[in-house]
């Protein structure tokens, strides 16, 4: 905490920092407490060695809308697709028009919906692409 509020005071000049950042700290440990302990570490993947070799693919609602999100984990850079529907089909359609732009991955990371259908694993068995899904309570 302490090469925070250093780090914080040496980067922005703001009054009394501290002391506004006191009730957020605070709610942030009442928070932390409150999760299982299992919720409060975040393990993160190692950076691969050259860009679109490890990607994380999610779907996500925004504005009642549903979107593919491809995010490479070398780069962090970001590919957003909008989809007319979640069906595997319809996200392996997608998924090939971004790798053709970028390349084929060698690690597909997601969580089971739709990722964990038998053609979402056909379409990686085919591409030669290691699909890892996250289980249901750890996405």
């Amino acid at each position: 905490m302490d090469e925070c509020k250093t780090l914080a005071r040496r980067t922005l000049y703001w009054p009394n920092v501290m002391r506004h950042r006191e009730p957020s700290r605070q709610m942030f440990r009442v928070q932390q407490l409150s999760q299982p302990a299992s919720s409060r570490t975040l393990l993160s993947h190692p950076v691969p060695d050259r860009p679109w070799q490890n990607l994380g693919v999610d779907i996500f609602l925004f504005k009642e809308k549903d979107y593919l999100l491809v995010i490479d984990y070398y780069s962090k850079y970001p590919e957003i697709s909008r989809l007319p529907d979640k069906t595997a089909s319809t996200v392996i359609t997608y998924l090939k028009e971004i790798f053709a732009r970028h390349g084929i991955p060698e690690q597909l990371f997601s969580d089971k919906m739709p990722f964990n259908s038998r053609k979402v694993y056909e379409f990686a068995d085919d591409w030669k692409i290691n699909l890892t899904t996250s289980s249901p309570r750890y996405a």
